[in-house]
């Protein structure tokens, strides 16, 4: 399994309230929404109820959880890290969705002050560390030898960047890591964010959700699992949590078999 770097971000978001990006480019149809999907579903920051949209562009648009008519339910039932289609009425204050189907259900949480850090983790860290590099990844196995996810960490860049804000407010997307993992295993994944004390930036993405590896980090970390009201199966998966493979825990050394860092 082959990971990549994170590419360069693109520019910070605009602060506007919610509208879509002003452009400088002209339109035929003035009316046509600015933005394309599909977007990322993130958690917004602000001091409102509402969704953070992030396009494959960078670019993002604030969605209320209300507002939409018969569409509420549905916009209320999204959650961080959902990938959706959606189409939307510009003419108010505020987008008013129209249509939302939703393409993928994984799951992103965010965790400041992230104590402890699983040992793959550390380990990849200070490899990085050693070889001067500014960011490192690492496969972690279940005990049949399966991919259990991927473990990047990147350094602090203090004074400069922010990057545990820059994954949570959608600025340098996590997608280019989230579709690398799928051309290899399938969606839907979990993706952790930490930010431990330690100069540098976790990120996790978990190849089974709802598994047992994405249970021990959110026990880890107390972080409540999400009710999903979106998602028709309830189950734990195909053939139930009492068939799934036993993985490793994040504690445990997840080293590749080869002995090589991937």
């Amino acid at each position: 399994m082959t990971e990549p770097s994170v590419p360069d971000a693109p520019d910070d978001p605009a602060e506007a309230a919610g509208r879509r990006p002003e452009t400088t480019t002209e339109r035929e149809d003035p009316d046509e929404p600015l933005l394309d999907g599909p977007y990322r579903v993130l958690e917004s920051t602000r001091d409102r109820e509402e969704w953070l949209f992030i396009d494959p562009a960078g670019d993002p648009t604030y969605v209320p959880h209300e507002g939409h008519g018969a569409l509420d339910e549905r916009v209320r039932g999204l959650r961080p890290g959902y990938r959706v289609d959606a189409e939307f009425d510009w003419t108010g204050d505020d987008p008013v969705v129209e249509s939302l189907d939703v393409l993928e259900r994984s799951l992103f949480a965010f965790v400041a002050d992230a104590d402890p850090v699983f040992e793959a983790a550390q380990s990849c860290w200070e490899t990085a560390r050693r070889d001067g590099q500014a960011m490192n990844s690492r496969v972690t196995y279940t005990t049949d030898g399966d991919p259990a996810g991927v473990v990047y960490t990147f350094a602090d860049q203090p004074g400069q960047r922010d990057l545990f804000a820059e994954f949570r407010d959608g600025v340098k997307p996590l997608d280019p890591l989230v579709d690398r993992l799928a051309q290899g295993e399938d969606p839907p994944f979990e993706a952790f964010v930490l930010d431990p004390d330690d100069p540098y930036v976790v990120v996790y993405i978990v190849v089974e959700k709802d598994g047992m590896v994405a249970d021990t980090v959110r026990d880890t970390y107390d972080l409540t699992r999400p009710t999903e009201p979106l998602v028709e199966d309830g189950t734990r998966g195909a053939t139930g949590p009492e068939n799934d493979p036993e993985p490793t825990t994040p504690d445990a050394d997840a080293d590749d078999p080869s002995g090589e860092d991937t």
